[in-house]
């Protein structure tokens, strides 16, 4: 199984994140996805990553790994392939408490 990584890279000036991936990583059943935030993001701290498609993409679901300060997800090993699914990536930018969120899409390899 690969990971796939996803860089947040940076922020637009509306305030929706700018990613790696341009919003859409490729995948295979059982791929680990690392999120992580980069050097010049600026002051972006993820709060939480949903599956936002309702199809149990993620097996476990994403989860914030202390050690690495990064996010970690598992594709679903059941996850049909072709499947396009969507999901929120949840953030707070600078000292603000108001939480913003960026929809993305992950395509499992057919």
């Amino acid at each position: 199984m690969a990971n796939r990584s996803v860089t947040i890279l940076g922020i637009n000036t509306d305030g929706t994140l700018i990613l790696s991936d341009r919003e859409s990583t490729a995948v295979n059943p059982g791929d680990t996805v690392t999120w992580a935030i980069g050097a010049d993001a600026g002051a972006v701290k993820v709060t939480k990553l949903v599956d936002s498609s309702g199809t149990n993409l993620f097996s476990p679901v994403p989860a914030f790994q202390t050690r690495t300060a990064t996010w970690l997800g598992t594709i679903n090993p059941a996850a049909k392939k072709g499947l396009l699914a969507t999901y929120n990536i949840s953030y707070t930018i600078g000292t603000s408490t108001t939480e913003s969120r960026v929809a993305a899409k992950i395509q499992v390899n057919p």
